[in-house]
Order: structure tokens, then C-alpha cells, then sequence
């Protein structure tokens, strides 16, 4: 799996700009489901943001059902 990272909202002035980021995580999302899924399973992911911690169950779910709802829009 990948480091995470945060984001700054401040970064992404334009429309061209969260397209081109989007087109960018959408392919390594792919990247990741297609090479490493079978190595993450079970594994607990600590974020910096959240006293939560998170199955990459959890996360595959949550990056799902945000890009569903981003469809929809």
C-alpha cells in the first residue's frame, strides 16, 4: 500500500485541476486493486486525522460508495 498524504484544499483552484486529480488517484486506485489487494487484507490503516483506525476493507468500501455518489453528481 501507498503512504497516505493529505490534500490542501487550496491546491486545486480549477475544475481542470480536480479533474486531472482525479484521473490520477482513479488510476492508482486500479493500480492497487488490480496488485496489492491480496497482500492487504486484514491489514488496519492508522490516519493522522482520525483517533479511528481502518480495515482496508473498510477504506475499499468508503473510496466505493464516494465514487458512486461522485456519478451520481
Amino acid at each position: 500500500m501507498k503512504e497516505e498524504f493529505i490534500l490542501q484544499f487550496a491546491d486545486f483552484r480549477s475544475l481542470d485541476m480536480v479533474k486531472t486529480l482525479s484521473d490520477k488517484l482513479r488510476r492508482e486506485i486500479v493500480e492497487i486493486l488490480i496488485t496489492d489487494l491480496d497482500d492487504s487484507k486484514g491489514k488496519v490503516i492508522k490516519v493522522p486525522w482520525d483517533k479511528e483506525s481502518y480495515s482496508v476493507d473498510d477504506i475499499l468500501h468508503h473510496i466505493i460508495a464516494h465514487k458512486i455518489h461522485h456519478i451520481g453528481q
